[in-house]
């Protein structure tokens, strides 16, 4: 929709500082590919839900690519499409689908053909120990285990109309009711906090690979949907610079 940096349609953060220039990073359209508007977030608190479906609602991007797997996809679309505003479940991925409007959605995080390749060319060029491998697959395991579950639980909701929630919403000391400021600084407080806490300590290497691969993963999908058009992509916000330099790369 845009050919330029949409986000001057978004609120300024002195409008509402739930949009904070922080949350974002924009990469320019180039050789006939769209824009790409990544939007980071506070997994399941009410300032990030509002920020991502209000960015998906104006800008209504030709492709909404979210951080979840594509087997995910269709529980957090009932999840979106039923009466709740902002939707009860499935927190800020849900609540961009409920302004999804005609953008195509798109699942970039693993597991998926992406990031076996990635896995491959990681095995191939770096020759890591086999322990370390096995912990990248170990760690991969549960990942998967969980998008079967989104799909048997997509599927199960379609028959029966139960509304089966794989994932316990995290509660915060704030709610969608909140004015914005204490919204945007209790979501700046919880950043700080997780950053602190990973900061603190230092991850096993089959743990930072398996990040790694995943991020790559998403930057690779992300690249390949620029043909179509513009995307907005929805990532946890410890995710956003890793991706942008990725997406840069290609």
């Amino acid at each position: 929709m845009f050919a330029s940096d949409p986000t001057p349609s978004l609120p300024s953060s002195e409008t509402d500082p739930r949009f904070h220039d922080r949350w974002f990073r924009y990469i320019p359209a180039s050789d006939g590919d769209g824009w790409v508007l990544l939007v980071g977030v506070v997994h399941d608190h009410p300032s990030s839900l509002h920020r991502a479906a209000e960015t998906v609602r104006r800008l209504e991007p030709s492709v909404l690519a979210l951080e979840l797997p594509q087997l995910g996809i269709p529980l957090f679309e009932r999840h979106a499409d039923r009466a709740d505003s902002p939707p009860r479940y499935g927190g800020e991925m849900a609540a961009a689908l409920a302004e999804r409007g005609e953008s195509r959605v798109v699942g970039i995080d693993a597991p998926n053909r992406h990031f076996v390749r990635e896995l491959t060319a990681y095995v191939r060029s770096e020759r890591p120990p086999w322990e370390r491998v096995a912990g990248v697959l170990a760690g991969a395991t549960p990942i998967l285990r969980h998008a079967l579950r989104y799909r048997i639980a997509a599927m199960l909701d379609a028959r029966t109309h139960l509304r089966l929630v794989p994932d316990v919403p995290t509660e915060f000391d704030v709610s969608v009711d909140d004015p914005p400021a204490e919204q945007a600084a209790d979501e700046y407080r919880q950043l700080s906090r997780s950053r602190s806490l990973l900061s603190a300590v230092e991850l096993p290497p089959d743990v930072a690979e398996l990040d790694r691969l995943r991020e790559a993963t998403m930057a690779a999908r992300l690249r390949s949907l620029r043909s179509e058009g513009s995307v907005v992509a929805i990532l946890g916000q410890d995710h956003l610079d890793a991706v942008e330099k990725r997406v840069h790369e290609s």
